[in-house]
């Protein structure tokens, strides 16, 4: 309501694909209430910025007319001097939100099949599932709950690759920070995160709702040590110069000079 009524110029930084989310995976009433109104104040800024393309189509699905630009939001400093250290064993990690949308039940389902029995998953977050997921575990499935800063930064570190098989995701920062600190990633075809995957080369982008195809990746990465090593090294130059924070600073200055100097 303060965006419509507002007439002054404004700028949207679009950070969370709401109606796009619901229509993807079943959500909490107030969240329902937020993307229906989502539809009716996002075509009333006069500038918007998606941090992925994935995002700038979901805008443009509900706003035609919006001016739209793409412009990344960069990654905090210390991931980029953390080195990777990957455990003895083959490990692999999730981290985000406990619920249906980041495609959690399909990775438990996925390392519950005695394939992957040797490999441990570690899964940091807390979320309506929880409960229901950690009780049919496998004793490879490790529940860390809420982590720290820190403790995150030490799990991807040891992490053969991180997983995150979301059904819809405008730009994921735990892919980022996995990215730029050089780890391969498993991830779903739905969602921005996808631009910083290569398919065969830096991870595996698979479909959504298939542990099976989840399964598969895995055993692909961790076949061996160098494989996790030497995959999470391609393209990790390219994702840290496009998540430089310096580069997001002046993205956000040049579309505020823009704005002073605008009509609209």
């Amino acid at each position: 309501m303060a965006c419509k009524n507002f007439k002054g110029k404004k700028l949207l930084s679009y950070q969370g694909a709401l109606t796009a989310y619901c229509e993807r995976a079943p959500q909490v009433f107030l969240f329902r209430m937020q993307a229906f109104l989502e539809r009716f104040a996002v075509k009333h800024y006069g500038q918007i910025t998606c941090e992925s393309p994935w995002a700038v189509d979901r805008v443009r699905e509900i706003a035609p007319d919006s001016d739209v630009s793409l412009m990344e939001y960069g990654v905090e400093e210390s991931f980029f001097h953390l080195d990777r250290t990957p455990s003895d064993t083959p490990s692999c990690f999730f981290g985000g939100t406990i619920y249906e949308l980041k495609g959690i039940s399909y990775l438990v389902e996925a390392f519950r099949h005695p394939d992957l029995a040797h490999v441990q998953l570690y899964i940091a977050g807390k979320g309506s599932l929880t409960a229901a997921l950690k009780a049919e575990s496998t004793p490879n499935i490790h529940w860390l709950g809420a982590v720290s800063r820190e403790t995150l930064q030490q799990h991807l570190s040891s992490a053969w690759c991180l997983v995150h098989p979301t059904l819809g995701d405008n730009s994921p920062n735990i892919v980022k920070e996995a990215r730029v600190m050089g780890l391969p990633v498993i991830t779903t075809e739905e969602g921005g995160q996808t631009q910083y995957v290569k398919d065969g080369e830096s991870g595996y982008i698979i479909p959504i709702r298939d542990s099976a195809a989840i399964r598969e990746a895995v055993l692909k990465l961790t076949h061996d040590r160098e494989t996790a090593l030497n995959m999470g090294c391609q393209g990790r130059q390219e994702c840290r110069a496009l998540l430089n924070v310096n580069r997001t600073v002046e993205g956000c200055l040049t579309r505020y000079r823009t704005m002073l100097n605008s009509d609209f």
